[in-house]
């Protein structure tokens, strides 16, 4: 806990206008504050989080949290309750291992038992708290600045051919203002097609909204801007215990733009995945679905567009190019997406849910 401290007080009094400057310049203003603040409630129990896992470097904790507007006493006390009860029991183990018939030996592993159960209750009452999301966000976008790395989200989608060649079209103007937008995910039944079926238990993937619609609402947010509101429904435990397994979004944007999504993973297993939109603008309309990627034109032309370099088929093989090159000429992930930008869905997705729990409208609140 000592090194813990000298730490963080190196980085609160040593680096840390340095480590400001770098920041102003890297980050917008409202990620700063995010940073800056999230050593609140919620970033006490995140400290508590991060020292339960022994992956976490802890220089990484000291020097991030060390730029936060957390106390030092809050500091000492989440880092003493994160460390100080494994510490106690390992050595406590280490101590008793050539004794291993006896009841002393016994004890300590049934207090690293114990200690371990704490710790996975810590860490899922952590993630279920409405803001812990943010501020793992907010500690790895200010640490990867201010320690010079590369950080890039892998919201595919944004990279993916036929959806960035619409945004393209889009922004271009030419077919003028967008009316109406629908966005379709729908997958066949997960049950049985995951890693100790991962996607059933809502408290690993927390459903079909937050694993996979998630996707289109990032991508509605990346094409049309913010949301005002959202109004949403849903259907609990077709093929889950208790999580969402289908969800239909309408987005209110605060003008007369009709924006919609609908996803879901209920089908027979033999349906094959889809992934498809039609947006509507004033000239004509962009359609993605299985006959492939059309721009219809009201004058009676039909148009393919092009989709780039497609020795690179997917978003996953161009986000994976574009990252790779960018740590190799040392030069900051921009073009598909930022950890700030990333951001926003994630917010409108988590509001989703709420709206389809309480079967209301319910306004974003981003922060």
């Amino acid at each position: 806990v000592l090194n813990c401290s000298l730490m963080f007080l190196l980085a609160r009094f040593v680096g840390r206008e340095q480590v400001k400057r770098l920041l102003q310049k890297k980050l917008s203003h409202q990620w700063q504050v995010r940073l800056a603040t999230s050593g609140g409630r919620q970033g006490f129990l995140l400290l508590i989080i991060l020292r339960l896992i022994p992956a976490v470097p802890y220089n990484l904790i000291n020097y991030t949290f060390g730029l936060t507007e957390m106390t030092f006493p809050a500091y000492l006390l989440g880092s003493a309750a994160g460390i100080i009860p494994g510490t106690l029991v390992f050595i406590n183990i280490g101590d008793k291992v050539l004794d291993v018939g006896s009841p002393s030996f016994w004890l300590a592993i049934l207090l690293m038992i114990l200690l371990l159960v704490v710790m996975v209750h810590i860490i899922r009452v952590g993630l279920k708290a409405g803001r812990t999301f943010d501020m793992l966000l907010c500690i790895g976008v200010g640490s990867a600045v201010a320690f010079q790395t590369f950080i890039n989200i892998g919201m595919c989608v944004r990279a993916w051919p036929e959806y960035d060649a619409a945004k393209k079209i889009l922004d271009s103007g030419d077919l003028g203002e967008v009316k109406t937008a629908n966005f379709r995910r729908f997958s066949p039944r997960v049950n049985g097609n995951s890693w100790q079926d991962w996607y059933l238990n809502d408290e690993l993937s927390a459903g079909v909204a937050y694993d996979t619609h998630l996707h289109d609402t990032d991508f509605i947010c990346y094409l049309f801007g913010r949301p005002e509101s959202v109004t949403s429904v849903g259907v609990r435990g077709a093929v889950t215990a208790d999580t969402y397994d289908h969800i239909f979004t309408k987005y209110n944007m605060g003008d007369s733009r009709y924006i919609t999504a609908e996803c879901g993973w209920c089908a027979a297993p033999q349906v094959p995945f889809e992934m498809s939109f039609q947006i509507v603008c004033e000239k004509g309309t962009l359609k993605l679905d299985h006959s492939g990627f059309h721009v219809f034109w009201n004058d009676g032309r039909i148009d393919t567009p092009d989709t780039g370099d497609m020795s690179l088929p997917t978003g996953w093989h161009r986000e994976l190019k574009y990252f790779t090159d960018c740590i190799r000429e040392g030069v900051a992930p921009e073009k598909f997406q930022t950890p700030e930008s990333i951001y926003d869905g994630v917010v409108v997705t988590l509001t989703e849910i709420k709206a389809a729990d309480c079967g209301k409208t319910l306004e974003v609140e981003y922060v």
